[in-house]
């Protein structure tokens, strides 16, 4: 990402297309489910906050700019992220397993004289 400006907005540069699309589609349904959450008495102001910052979010992804120096923006960013950690031994499980698999596929190639 390109370093921010003086109002502390940075460019997404960095981020593929790709990755942008999910970044934007995932932070939609996370403001839409926020906001649907919301009470319609007298909702708080901190979730009121949460939902105007998600927005701002999903606003900036679409533009393909954020602001680095919205703190709620940053909690959410880096929830998200350690939410997401379980994934890294998920990742070492598979490889685990995969070469297990090609091990085995290997040990039958040999046993039925293939190479």
């Amino acid at each position: 990402m390109s370093a921010g400006g003086r109002d502390g907005r940075v460019l997404l540069d960095r981020l593929t297309g790709g990755q942008l699309g999910i970044l934007r589609e995932e932070a939609t349904d996370w403001l839409v489910t926020k906001a649907e959450d919301l009470p319609v008495s007298g909702p708080d102001e901190a979730k009121v906050e949460e939902v105007a910052a998600l927005g701002r979010l999903v606003s900036g992804l679409r533009h393909g700019t954020v602001d680095a120096s919205n703190r709620m923006i940053r909690r959410f960013v880096a929830r998200e992220v350690s939410e997401a950690g379980f994934l890294d031994e998920l990742a070492e499980a598979y490889r685990r397993e995969l070469a297990s698999h090609e091990a085995w596929v290997a040990l039958l190639a040999c046993l039925d004289g293939e190479e």
